[in-house]
């Protein structure tokens, strides 16, 4: 939401959509709500980008923890590659395999 508008009173509180300003005290009821709810989602929003950066950051810390506790392989060439589908990351590959 932005605090002010060109050619508006800058105590004005102004809400841009697709890059038109209106000011809040014209709003109905319902749209302030609604204004107060996109508020509150985009709060949201941010904690989930921000909680994402920690896990992250978990996340590699744990990878080099494990890294440093793996036994030495002997024949690097016997292991096979880490799957390389999927979205880039800036930590190693981890995965678990399971067998019967």
């Amino acid at each position: 939401m932005d605090d002010t508008a060109q050619n508006q009173p800058q105590n004005t509180q102004t809400i841009s959509v697709d890059g038109v300003a209106y000011p809040i005290a014209d709003l109905s009821p319902t749209a302030i709500q609604i204004v107060k709810n996109l508020q509150v989602i985009e709060g949201k929003i941010q904690q989930v980008k921000q909680d994402e950066l920690i896990f992250q950051t978990a996340k590699n810390t744990f990878v080099q923890a494990l890294k440093a506790n793996l036994p030495e392989q002997k024949d690097t060439a016997e292991i096979a590659p880490a799957n390389t589908s999927g979205p880039a990351n800036t930590s190693s590959d981890v995965s678990f395999l399971v067998s019967d």
